[in-house]
């Protein structure tokens, strides 16, 4: 089975003004194991919309 990678565009920095592209990173890890009591959840669809910056 091949190794599950997680990505993820994390924010470094939050914007003020105008965001930049210095205000986050992408990032690639291996997904850990889930312990005991936790669950595995896969996002297909994010909705991120200028009202959130609020």
């Amino acid at each position: 089975m091949a190794t599950k990678v997680n990505r993820q565009w994390r924010l470094v920095l939050r914007p003020v003004g105008l965001i930049a592209e210095s205000n986050f990173e992408w990032t690639q890890e291996p997904v850990p194991m889930p312990g005991e009591g936790q669950i595995f959840v896969r996002n297909i669809y994010l909705s991120l919309d200028p009202a959130n910056r609020g």
